[in-house]
């Protein structure tokens, strides 16, 4: 690896954990609207790439999510890629809308999704 790609990801592994100690501290409960208590500020402009894909039904799910992320966290291990925390993998119930990642007829089948940081991809 070289030395720019080494600093660029111990970097990106100390602003890791300072987050994941923010984010510890202000660990609790509260009682409130869910789009008061999920909503939060990004802190700005992100470059993400959002993917979506089908992972089965909700009567038989196919496991192809988890399998994906494991496939991907091996492939940021293997090649030493400093990734932003967290990777996001979201699921969803599928759409009719014609232009969604997520459509289908069949009110079973569910979807994944991951969202990608570029903010810290190296050249």
């Amino acid at each position: 690896m070289n030395f720019h790609l080494r600093k660029c990801k111990d970097y990106v592994m100390k602003v890791n954990q300072a987050e994941t100690e923010f984010w510890r501290k202000l660990e609790g409960y509260r009682v409130g609207w869910n789009d008061e208590i999920l909503g939060f500020d990004c802190g700005g402009q992100q470059w993400v790439s959002e993917i979506c894909f089908p992972v089965g039904t909700l009567s038989k799910p196919s496991m192809k999510d988890l399998e994906y992320i494991e496939e991907l966290m091996q492939l940021i291990e293997k090649q030493n890629i400093p990734v932003p925390a967290p990777i996001e993998l979201r699921w969803t119930a599928c759409s009719k809308s014609l232009v969604s990642p997520a459509y289908s007829l069949c009110e079973d089948d569910i979807f994944s999704g991951l969202i990608y940081d570029h903010s810290f991809r190296h050249k």
